[in-house]
């Protein structure tokens, strides 16, 4: 029997430990940075917003170079782009330099790493041992984003933010020497990267992107206030920017798709085959995996939120508080990849998003009546079940159906869907619709406590004024508006703010119940058979 060799996983494994450590535990720490850099909270969102801008918008591309260069080479070009953007960040004396860091130079090391770690993990591995590697890789990923924002809130508030993070790029150094000794992957360097479809392929995800940023404030579909550039409305019919913006990324996208097309017809090399999605396993694997990581990181926004926000949770609390859900999780993802041999992969995880649909019903009814009475370890315990399930099985499940000469594209566009669709999309789109229904729920309880009777359109006005002062850093009480609040609704203030956040949270699950329903109905049609 021949030997297994781990080297690669281990590889693969610490750099996205890494990675995800620095990106998550930079949440807990924004109040500290924009203090420390003497600048404001608007600032340091607007490179995390860069971030997301590099990383979900190069991923094609960065998975088409391991081809073309040896996966190998390509990660520790990487790690090495993603050690300097680290430092940078780290180091930085004032925003200007912290967003470089930050919003450009990282981002553009995360793009070689993530698609680069899920091709090596495909190319090095075969049967039930890629699902026992995608498993820890999972695992790997998910303890990072749990103990990444434990670790950074406990050491930010005894050292500094700074000495907090510096873990990453020492952990990032010890992965490069190792990655050094592992063996190069088959290279093609026939294979061409289409300049043209790379900004193509850039500037239409960008465009989603930065459409699904502005969803919240100004709408997605009808305007909830109007667009300014230079201190001038932009008139839009009484529509958003967003529907614009999701017009000119469709017609970028749909170029994109003309080009590499028109490529493969005149003999040339596309930088993505459209072809792809003709393949039925691939297609509804990425559908379903993509709905996975649009549901993960909604719910890791939403609860901390409302932890945060009515129970006063610090971030440190928070994580601890999420802590059952994620190592579940974990835990789950890291030992169950083998049941693939007993069980059809598909069964697994179909039975995944059943269970964390309970898991979801369980949390809604975790969360009590009254301010205080929240018991979310079991509800999480069962939700990280499912979850953990989904991801022990689905990339291995999807991956496995594309041809070896595939697998750089395909694990290029596994992540565009998980960072662009997956995380910008679905974080975008819970926000809004929690934030929107938490606010209009509470100018609902408030109007029944007075007693008062407005118009709907003056309703949205009130709702308006909550959100800009919040978006502004305040909270509701120190805002301008709870203090012109009745002395009444004042001293009800708690009480009518958590159960405004409990109503928007339970409606809000519904969506989610929708997006894991969904998932399951493309999850039916993937293959039956068992892993070897």
């Amino acid at each position: 029997m021949t030997k297994i060799n781990w080297k690669p996983l281990l590889v693969a494994c610490l750099a996205m430990l890494s990675l995800y450590s620095l990106a998550s535990g930079i949440n807990v720490v924004i109040a500290k940075v924009y203090k420390d850099l003497n600048t404001d909270v608007g600032t340091i969102q607007l490179a995390l917003v860069l971030a997301s801008l590099v990383s979900g918008s190069l991923m094609i591309t960065a998975g088409k170079l391991g081809d073309k260069i040896g996966k190998k080479k390509t990660l520790i070009i990487g790690l090495f782009i993603f050690l300097a953007g680290s430092i940078v960040s780290l180091v930085s004396p004032n925003a200007t330099i912290f967003i470089l860091g930050w919003g450009v130079i990282w981002p553009l090391g995360m793009v070689l790493i993530v698609p680069t770690t899920v091709a090596m993990v495909t190319y090095f591995y075969e049967g039930t041992t890629r699902a026992t590697a995608f498993g820890i890789y999972g695992a790997v990923a998910s303890l990072a984003v749990t103990l990444g924002p434990l670790v950074v809130g406990f050491l930010a508030d005894s050292i500094s933010w700074r000495l907090a993070m510096i873990g990453s790029p020492i952990l990032t150094i010890v992965t490069i020497v190792l990655a050094f000794t592992i063996t190069e992957t088959d290279k093609d360097e026939s294979v061409k990267i289409d300049i043209p479809s790379v900004f193509l392929s850039f500037f239409g995800l960008a465009t989603f992107l930065i459409s699904m940023l502005l969803g919240g404030a100004y709408g997605f579909i009808l305007e909830k206030r109007p667009f300014a550039l230079g201190g001038i409305n932009i008139p839009l019919g009484g529509l958003s920017i967003v529907v614009p913006l999701i017009l000119v990324s469709a017609l970028l996208i749909y170029l994109f798709v003309k080009r590499n097309l028109g490529l493969i017809k005149q003999g040339k090399e596309p930088l993505l085959d459209p072809g792809l999605f003709k393949n039925s396993i691939f297609r509804n694997g990425l559908i379903a995996q993509t709905i996975l990581f649009l549901v993960v990181p909604a719910m890791a926004f939403m609860l901390p939120l409302f932890l945060q926000s009515i129970n006063g949770y610090s971030p440190s609390e928070t994580a601890l508080a999420m802590l059952p859900g994620t190592a579940t999780l974990s835990i789950v993802a890291l030992f169950s990849p083998s049941l693939g041999k007993k069980i059809a992969p598909k069964f697994i995880v179909i039975a995944g998003f059943i269970i964390a649909i309970v898991g979801t019903f369980l949390i809604t009814g975790g969360i009590a009546e009254n301010v205080g009475d929240i018991n979310l370890m079991f509800p999480l315990i069962v939700y990280g079940i499912g979850t953990g399930l989904v991801i022990s099985q689905v990339a291995n499940l999807t991956l496995s159906a594309v041809e070896p000469r595939e697998v750089g594209e395909a694990s290029g566009l596994v992540e565009t869907s998980k960072e662009a669709i997956g995380g910008g999309f679905g974080i975008a789109i819970v926000s809004t619709i929690v934030l929107g229904m938490w606010y209009s729920s509470f100018i609902d309880h408030q109007l029944e406590l007075e007693g008062k009777n407005i118009s709907e359109t003056q309703k949205q006005e009130m709702v308006l004024k909550i959100e800009d002062q919040i978006n502004d850093g305040n909270t509701v009480e120190s805002s301008t508006y709870y203090k012109t609040l009745p002395l009444q609704t004042q001293d009800k203030f708690m009480q009518l703010d958590y159960s405004s956040g409990r109503e928007a949270i339970d409606k809000t699950m519904w969506v989610i119940r929708g997006f894991l329903i969904l998932a399951i109905i493309f999850s039916i049609t993937l293959p039956n058979t068992k892993l070897e």
